[in-house]
């Protein structure tokens, strides 16, 4: 879902949009691969603005460093404005990051750093670098896991 929340219009689309996503890993020691593509269409709001066709894609390439709990790769989120002109359409970022699970009391949390250039962007606003950090808290065993309704 998307919801105009911005509190300055330059900032926001001021559109409302849904669609569809989805989720695939695989996860078999040392590795962790994965793709998490969604996509948005607008369907309400401000008559004055652009219509919102994008899709966004985000991949994860991560590998565990022997003998430790870091884990080196990348996690890029490739955009694809669909309404955008020829230049402006493809934004992806290629990069470098590490992340590692800590407990702070009895709550184990994920941090991440990574930095990205971007290898594709927008002619008209796109960034040419992207640094980012995450902290997340990490759910060991979601309850769906523990007690499944179909199977045994």
């Amino acid at each position: 879902w998307l919801f105009p929340t911005a509190t300055v219009d330059e900032l926001g689309s001021e559109k409302y949009g849904v669609g569809p996503a989805s989720v695939a890993f695989w996860i078999k020691e040392p590795w962790i691969l994965g793709i998490f593509p969604q996509h948005i269409w607008s369907y309400a709001g401000d008559d004055d603005r652009d219509e919102i066709s994008l899709t966004n894609t985000q991949l994860f390439l991560l590998r565990t460093i022997p003998g430790t709990q870091w884990k080196l790769g990348m996690t890029p989120n490739i955009l694809v404005d669909w309404k955008a002109d020829g230049g402006n359409k493809y934004s992806v970022p290629l990069g470098l990051g590490a992340t590692k699970v800590y407990k702070f009391g009895k709550i184990p949390v994920r941090l991440l750093f990574e930095a990205q250039y971007y290898v594709a962007r927008p002619d008209d606003y796109g960034p040419r670098w992207n640094f980012r950090v995450l902290i997340a808290p990490v759910i060991p065993k979601p309850a769906a896991l523990r007690n499944p309704i179909f199977g045994r």
